[in-house]
Order: structure tokens, then C-alpha cells, then sequence
């Protein structure tokens, strides 16, 4: 996206470290008054004065123009597209949850998932998924996201942070080794798949969470612009923490948006797809 022409800032901070002989005259100025004003002289008071005005008028003239420069943006008839095909993929999980209505039985779910989890990937079926309704799922999201960047033939490695149980949260650790199951059966080694401990946390834990995602943007190998986090799953909580880690210029987040029924609620068979929510262009204008 073009952005129009914005007036170059004036450089406040070279003040303090300059690297040219007009910075040094300001540096030399301001090293001047604050050594008046340890003196007690009025010129050192009348001089810091004068500073603290000037930056506070620059201040609120930086303000008015960022509030300029996205009004320019047209932000207000911003359309919503899908992001580029990533080459890596950042899923956060919920606990499991399917549709069939038999299935919230927890023994018997509990049950069918055991035997996937024990099952090796050359023996599993896809009929062993069906009996957890895994494509109905609250999984499909996750499952649609992979799949889109997947069928572009760029996606080469996924993450999929997951919560630890706790008196008050049932956690998502099993949810991510049904994922992972279903990844290495659908995709095969045509796809690295991160998760376990080193990708586990309290879901409260928002500097935990952020962390990991950090350790993930400079550590994975790709450059930042090439790796998408998805914000739909886990709770609110974990997807503050992964937008949190996403602020910083060039990252890159998406959301699975759905058709919903009058209640809100995503409608089993509707269409989802990924929206890219780019927030560059408001930080970093």
C-alpha cells in the first residue's frame, strides 16, 4: 500500500546524540541552560521553559498529523482481503469441543480421543477423526487456516500454542495433539509441526504467551512478513497476548472469519476464510 508524503519530523531525540553540526549546536545549547539551571540562574529557568514549550507544541503537531495521515488512509471504507500465503503459521487452540450433541458426553469423548492419541499415523482413518467430529468441530478454523496457505504450496512450518489445565481452565493440550495428529496424517512431512512444552502456558499468562511468540518471529529462521498469527482460537486473553506480540512493523495477523446465525454462533457448514488485520499503517504510518 502507497502512503502519501508526510513531512519529514524534526529530529528531537539527535539532540541527545548528534550526528551532525546543527544537533551538536542544539546538544551544546540545551548542555548550556541545564548547567545555568544548577546554578540557580533565571537564563537556565527562562531557557528549560522555552524546551519544554517547544516539545509540547511539537508534540501535539505530530498528533494532528498522524490523525491527518490516516484520515487519508480512508480507513473508514477499509475492505477486508486475505493475507499473502504464509510460510509459517501461528494457531492458538481452545479446549476441544465438537458439534454431535452425543459427543458431549465426556467419557465417550474421551474415549475416541484416547484411541487417536494412541493410534500411530500410518494406521489412523479418516474414519477415526469423523467419530469426533473433528471438521465440525471448534478446530475447523484452525483447520481452514492451515489448508489455505497449505493449497498455495508455501506453508512449510505451523506452531500451535496451547493452554495447561488448571482448577479453573480445562486446558487445550490435548486439542494440539489432535491438531498435530491431523496435520502429519492430512499433510504428511510436507509440513513441521511445532507444539508441546516448550509451546504450553497458563492461559492467563499474557508475557508468557508473548514471549513465546517473540522466541518464535527470531528464532524460526523467516523473516518476519512471511510468518501469519492467527488471533481466532484460545481465549480472549491468549489473543491479546499474540496481537500484543504482532505489533512490531512488518508482522502479520488474521482472522478465520465465518457466517454466523442470528445468534452470533458460526454456522457448521458456512463458509470461513482469513482476513488479514494489518496495523502497520496505523503504528507505523
Amino acid at each position: 500500500m502507497l502512503h502519501p508524503k508526510i513531512k519529514q519530523e524534526f529530529p528531537i531525540k539527535e539532540l541527545f546524540a548528534p550526528t551532525s553540526p546543527w544537533e551538536f549546536l542544539g546538544f551544546a545549547l540545551i548542555t548550556i541552560l541545564m548547567s545555568l539551571l544548577t546554578e540557580w540562574h533565571p537564563l537556565g529557568f527562562v531557557g528549560i521553559a522555552g524546551i519544554f514549550t517547544f516539545w509540547w507544541w511539537l508534540d501535539r503537531q505530530r498528533a494532528k498529523a498522524r490523525i491527518k495521515h490516516l484520515q487519508q488512509q480512508s480507513f473508514l471504507s477499509l475492505k477486508s482481503k486475505a493475507p499473502a500465503p504464509a510460510k509459517g503459521l501461528i494457531l492458538l487452540l481452545s479446549s476441544y469441543s465438537p458439534s454431535q450433541i452425543e459427543l458431549k458426553n465426556s467419557q465417550v469423548l474421551e474415549s475416541l480421543i484416547q484411541k487417536i492419541r494412541e493410534t500411530s499415523i500410518t494406521d489412523l482413518t479418516w474414519n477415526d477423526l469423523n467419530k469426533i467430529d473433528l471438521v465440525n468441530s471448534n478446530l475447523r478454523p484452525q483447520i481452514e487456516a492451515v489448508k489455505f496457505h497449505a493449497d498455495s504450496g508455501k506453508l512449510k512450518e505451523v506452531w500451535l500454542l496451547s493452554s495447561k489445565e488448571s482448577s479453573i481452565s480445562q486446558g487445550s493440550e490435548i486439542t494440539a495433539e489432535i491438531l498435530e495428529k491431523y496435520l502429519q496424517f492430512q499433510y504428511g512431512k510436507k509440513l513441521a509441526i511445532n507444539s508441546g512444552q516448550n509451546y504450553t502456558f497458563e492461559d492467563w499468562n499474557y508475557i508468557k504467551i508473548w514471549q513465546i511468540v517473540q522466541k518464535i518471529f527470531q528464532e524460526s529462521g523467516y523473516k518476519d512478513d512471511v510468518i501469519v498469527a492467527d488471533i481466532t482460537g484460545g481465549t480472549k486473553m491468549m489473543s491479546v497476548a499474540l496481537a500484543m506480540a504482532c505489533v512490531s512493523p512488518k508482522r502479520r495477523m488474521q482472522y478465520m472469519d465465518s457466517k454466523r446465525d442470528w445468534q452470533g454462533l458460526p454456522l457448521p457448514q458456512g463458509e470461513i476464510k482469513p482476513v488479514l488485520i494489518d496495523v502497520d499503517a496505523i503504528f507505523y504510518p
